[in-house]
């Protein structure tokens, strides 16, 4: 995958299908895989498009919970300077749950940053390139399904209707993927909108765990955008699930 810009035409072409689409969320991953970035309007689309959007390098040292980490020098030192991120060509998709109204863009840093973790793994790939070998990768992802809690508190509940008996595994079982298919059906939906090469789901050991595999690519850079994407897609399918 190259870091190709999204182009106003592409853009424009994405707004035409897509009337619904209100918001886009356009990010970056940080060096722990979360998204961080800025929420555009519809309108403002075309000219981020063509002028990118200003981000401080400093998003991506933060700490899972979004505390610049300043031991690595790179905040009150450096003055925490912006730079300039455009939209990554083939990555603005639509979010096809809830209300319709959003939509995502990943962006890439226009400048060189050494604690970019995208920038890390694509020399990394380029390196094999120059010894003559491809990289093929491909990303499982496991989750726990858990019961929504209000105020962001941290409080794991196994949601009704699934097992919470850690001494009954349903490993490899299809029940409670059964009583979970609305959500998991818009997971699938969604990857399927976004263009990532889901595979199977299955039912872990754990209560309320599950894991998705995803196919392999001759690219890993894509390989492993498409994991945080995936990602991305289980936590959207489970706000609109209200798990």
């Amino acid at each position: 995958m190259t870091n190709a810009r999204l182009t106003i035409d592409e853009a424009q072409a994405f707004l035409d299908a897509n009337p619904a689409v209100q918001w886009i969320d356009a990010f970056v991953f940080d060096m722990n895989g979360i998204p961080r970035g800025k929420r555009i309007r519809r309108s403002d689309l075309l000219g981020v498009a063509k002028s990118g959007l200003m981000m401080p390098t400093s998003i991506f040292i933060m700490d899972p919970l979004g505390n610049c980490v300043e031991e690595t020098g790179r905040l009150w030192e450096t003055g925490d300077p912006d730079h300039q991120c455009h939209l990554l060509s083939r990555t603005l998709v639509p979010i096809p749950v809830g209300d319709g109204r959003h939509a995502q863009a990943v962006m890439v840093v226009d400048v060189k940053e050494e604690l970019d973790p995208r920038a890390v793994l694509v020399d990394q790939v380029e390196r094999f390139t120059r010894a003559g070998q491809t990289p093929v990768a491909a990303v499982e992802l496991e989750f726990y399904v858990t019961s929504r809690t209000t105020n962001g508190a941290f409080v794991l509940h196994t949601p009704e209707g699934l097992s919470d008996d850690p001494s009954r595994p349903l490993t490899f079982g299809f029940e409670e993927m059964d009583t979970l298919a609305p959500f998991i059906d818009d997971i699938y939906r969604i990857c399927e909108v976004q263009g990532l090469l889901v595979d199977s789901v299955m039912q872990e050991s754990g209560p309320g765990q599950f894991e998705i595999n995803l196919k392999h690519r001759a690219d890993a850079v894509a390989a492993a955008l498409d994991g945080l994407l995936l990602k991305r897609a289980v936590k959207a399918a489970a706000r609109a699930h209200q798990l």
